[in-house]
């Protein structure tokens, strides 16, 4: 596991952070435990799987500075995704964890990820745990379409597709700017000589 670790950090794949059982483990278990909590919900999706690990993973980043599984972010044409996420589940389809059925959902093709095993969550904390729940629930019967608008925000939106989404974009503001916004912005710049 270790070489494994180390050959991801190599690539870009995973956030420099020290989070219990690695980032590559994170994933797998969060992956797994999305999909076992999504199993009823017919419109649940590889779309929707990446969307609620995004939104997991940057609400976790606003609110505790740490995300939950660690692991890198990039852009998307339909959205955010772990840069990590084609790698890990081929490795955990290989393991026989995880298994995709293709179905047809509202007349389109639709890529179902099924978890062939319970997640391990000893690797999560339990405020790691309830923000996952809550990104499940918010997307609850929501269509791949219906997520992706909604995650495009500012992080997604200054980017093109391919580059990193670094965690720290969680903070930035999707708010218009203000003229008062405008003047601070205008004193902090004559104050700081920028």
């Amino acid at each position: 596991m270790v070489d494994f670790q180390r050959s991801q950090k190599r690539k870009g794949l995973t956030y420099n952070v020290d989070l219990p059982g690695g980032a590559p483990k994170r994933l797998a278990e969060a992956i797994l435990y999305i999909c076992g909590k999504c199993e009823r919900d017919d419109a649940f999706g590889m779309v929707r799987l990446n969307k609620i690990l995004f939104e997991a993973d940057f609400l976790s980043f606003a609110l505790r500075g740490r995300p939950i599984t660690g692991v890198r972010y990039q852009r998307l044409r339909q959205g955010p995704a772990p840069k990590a996420m084609l790698p890990k589940l081929r490795e955990l389809q290989a393991d026989h964890l995880l298994a995709v059925q293709k179905t047809d959902f509202l007349g389109r093709p639709q890529h179902r990820p099924i978890a062939l095993r319970a997640a391990d969550l000893s690797v999560f904390s339990g405020e790691d745990i309830a923000i996952l729940d809550q990104m499940i629930e918010e997307s609850w019967g929501k269509t791949a379409a219906e997520v992706s608008d909604a995650s495009h925000r500012i992080e997604w939106k200054t980017r093109t597709n391919g580059d990193p989404i670094p965690y720290e974009a969680a903070w930035l503001s999707n708010d218009p700017v203000t003229e008062t916004d405008i003047d601070r912005t205008k004193e902090l710049a004559a104050q700081y000589g920028w």
